[in-house]
């Protein structure tokens, strides 16, 4: 609440699972994009960079989320690579920078992964474009998914 208050929480690194209402934070943020870039509210989608150092070269507004965990598969290199038979089936994702932009970037490298709020998968947050290699429909066989909570 400090953070909020002094100006500060697009500042830091934010973590969702401590916000009550995560969803409503992310249409906030849409919202401050949209008054900042002066773009269109409805033209505006959700794009992010995986890792420190990926910023969203368009971003008029972003913000840094940590402690994200990825679900059926892993990060490496900053993609996604399979699990082998002895991998826990959550781990830890890099951090997420990201940001409502008029424009995503070319989606020929990404895939489309949901974001839950627990791994129960029983309330959809948004979706995320995540870096990987190969056949998309692979990946969308797999199930994985980003929660924010185990």
């Amino acid at each position: 609440q400090r953070r909020a208050h002094g100006g500060k929480l697009l500042k830091s690194k934010l973590k969702l699972n401590d916000l009550f209402r995560p969803h409503t934070f992310l249409n906030a943020l849409r919202q401050e994009t949209a008054q900042k870039s002066g773009a269109a509210l409805d033209l505006l989608v959700l794009d992010c960079g995986w890792g420190e150092g990926q910023a969203l070269q368009k971003a008029a507004v972003s913000v840094q989320i940590t402690d994200l965990l990825v679900v059926g598969v892993k990060f490496e290199g900053g993609k996604l690579v399979e699990l082998s038979a002895d991998s826990p089936g959550i781990n830890p994702a890099p951090l997420c920078n990201l940001a409502w932009v008029p424009q995503c970037q070319d989606f020929k490298h990404l895939v489309k992964c949901p974001v839950y709020t627990a791994s129960s998968r029983e309330k959809h947050l948004c979706d995320l474009q995540v870096p990987c290699q190969g056949d998309h429909s692979r990946w969308v066989l797999t199930g994985f998914a980003l929660v924010l909570d185990p």
